[in-house]
């Protein structure tokens, strides 16, 4: 009996130590982020892009050169990394940022087109 009790003690520790492990990972991309796609059709992209955490969920905002600013659907996060989902020009978009060593991010917009991000600090 005391072996169970310990095994279930060892379980629920290692779901919380997981859980608080990625609640950390994401508080890492709250804040601005200044964004390049590079080698779209129409050129290079750039925009900056809004994360906020709210009590649930993070939330996203891309905000474009013309400081014009649009919600995005939806915001996923994973283990190091959050991808963002918008509608533009037509398209669903997702943007991929990946967390790096160092504090450095790396990006791709749907997987094709590859992202130049940095930190806006404010």
């Amino acid at each position: 009996m005391k072996k169970t009790l310990l095994i279930m003690a060892g379980l629920i520790l290692l779901v919380s130590q997981i859980t608080f492990a990625q609640d950390n990972s994401s508080d890492f991309f709250h804040g601005k982020w200044n964004v390049t796609i590079i080698g779209t059709p129409n050129g290079d992209a750039k925009f900056v892009l809004k994360v906020e955490k709210t009590e649930t969920a993070l939330t996203a905002f891309i905000i474009g050169e013309d400081g014009k600013s649009q919600k995005v659907d939806r915001v996923e996060t994973k283990p190091n990394a959050i991808t963002v989902y918008w509608f533009a020009e037509g398209y669903d978009v997702n943007l991929t940022l990946t967390k790096k060593e160092n504090g450095k991010v790396d990006g791709d917009l749907m997987g094709m087109f590859t992202a130049k991000i940095e930190k806006v600090v404010e």
